[in-house]
């Protein structure tokens, strides 16, 4: 009560106040409010529970904020009360009225509700490329969207990487492999959680190719091949030249020198190839060239019926190869594989052969021809004796000096009409007398031999008979 005391001490009538205790009030969101106290989430409708302490009067929930008008309360008189939120803050009192009508509010404990839009993280990659085994390459987002507090991961194969941005480099395929990554959202409002995309990344092998080939005799070819690999195709190519010899899994040449050979693989639609690391081999021409030496022609002397000689002969490959000496008669070649050799032979025409082969079986051959002359003296002249009378020993029968060294032989004497009136051979001559096969003299005048030795060759001339 109050009272009022004036100047003329009157006391005024009681008058009677209620004084009531502010309400205590505890809110928490239930229901669909999922997120940290006083949120809803989009359009959901939340059930708000409040826990009033206060020791007057009724208390009602009511909206503060009319900017909210599409939301409802339930102006229940109990502690629950249900709220739609429209995409702003709504602010919820709890009023308590007193027994002659005045209401206390408590402005200390207001209730904030705040509606946060529910969130659908989204997510897109970029398509992933034809690329070479271990060659970098880059994928990006090129869609992010909603993602708020998203945590990004990526994956290969699906098997996480460390990485979370926005974008990654690859540098380490070797097999095909699908890159996909995935949006976790930590937002307390959202429809759907996490949200993810991939693509797929075409890994072209990189060949590996190695090369073989011999040498070449010159005026041939040779092949060069790739030993292993199976690649799309090939690029031949001398060293230090960009241009291309072929394109298969050889190569034939005649040019010696450093070639190189690369593998190619290439993606389905062509646009990308993978090349090898070039292969490389050098070859040589073989070049072998011999010389069997000078011909030559060679007497014997007195009564000398064979001779050594010396060969001479030479080649590219100074020993290195495969000599071999070949006579075409019956000789004595002491080294037939070495380039110089002593050789014993008779008279006649000798023709050697000199041969060289290479260890890759290249070969050169030439011939020497030698020309061996007996020491053979044939008489022009002779002077058989006559009828009658005895000779003086000199000169009285036609002989031929020498020609007992050969083996075989043939004589023949001719008149001048070419009449042939006498013949031996290796067996049956001596020496002419003069006289016919029956032992008849010749008149004189002049005859004609022809002597025919295989060995040596052919003779002719004339030859006087005098008496």
């Amino acid at each position: 009560h109050v009272k009022v005391i004036g100047n003329e001490a009157c006391v005024s009538n009681n008058v009677g106040v209620s004084i009531a205790d502010y309400p205590t009030i505890e809110v928490q969101p239930s229901g669909n409010a999922i997120g940290p106290s006083n949120v809803i989430c989009g359009d959901s409708t939340s059930q708000i529970t409040g826990v009033v302490t206060s020791s007057l009067g009724t208390g009602l929930w009511s909206l503060s904020n009319s900017s909210a008008a599409s939301a409802t309360v339930n102006v229940s008189s109990g502690a629950v009360t249900n709220i739609t939120p429209v995409g702003t803050d709504v602010t919820l009192e709890y009023r308590i009225t007193n027994g002659s009508g005045a209401q206390c509010i408590d402005d200390v404990h207001e209730i904030i509700i705040s509606s946060i839009p529910k969130l659908t993280p989204n997510i897109e990659i970029e398509a992933g490329d034809d690329i070479c085994e271990l060659t970098s390459t880059s994928l990006s987002l090129i869609t992010m969207e909603n993602l708020g507090n998203a945590i990004l991961k990526w994956y290969i194969n699906e098997v996480p990487i460390s990485n979370s941005s926005s974008s990654i480099v690859l540098d380490t395929l070797t097999v095909d492999a699908i890159i996909s990554v995935s949006a976790l959202s930590s937002e307390s409002c959202i429809s759907k959680s996490t949200d993810s995309t991939s693509t797929r990344i075409t890994v072209i092998k990189k060949p590996v190719i190695t090369v073989s080939g011999l040498n070449f005799c010159s005026g041939s070819t040779t092949i060069l091949s790739v030993d292993n690999g199976e690649s799309d195709s090939y690029q031949w190519m001398l060293s230090g030249s960009l241009d291309v010899l072929g394109t298969s899994s050889s190569y034939t040449t005649g040019v010696e020198g450093v070639y190189e050979v690369i593998g190619i693989n290439s993606s389905v639609s062509g646009a990308v190839s993978c090349e090898s690391t070039p292969a490389t081999i050098e070859i040589f021409e073989e070049i072998v060239e011999v010389n069997a030496g000078l011909d030559q022609k060679i007497e014997l002397s007195g009564s000398e019926t064979s001779i050594t000689i010396s060969l001479q002969g030479t080649s590219t490959l100074n020993n290195s190869g495969n000599v071999d000496w070949v006579s075409s008669m019956d000789a004595n070649i002491e080294s037939p594989s070495s380039l110089m050799t002593d050789v014993s032979i008779g008279s006649g025409e000798y023709t050697f052969l000199l041969r060289d082969v290479s260890a890759f079986g290249c070969l050169d051959e030439d011939v020497v021809t030698i020309y061996v002359e007996s020491s053979l003296m044939i008489y022009d002249a002779f002077t058989p004796p006559s009828n009658g009378s005895n000779g003086d020993g000199l000169n009285d029968a036609w002989f031929i000096d020498g020609i007992e060294s050969y083996n075989k032989y043939s004589i023949k004497v001719f008149n001048r009409y070419g009449t042939k009136i006498r013949e031996w051979n290796e067996d049956t001559w001596e020496s002419w007398d003069g006289t016919t096969e029956s032992g008849e003299m010749l008149p004189v005048g002049t005859y004609w031999y022809v002597i025919e030795i295989p060995e040596l060759g052919n003779y002719s001339g004339d030859l006087t008979l005098v008496r």
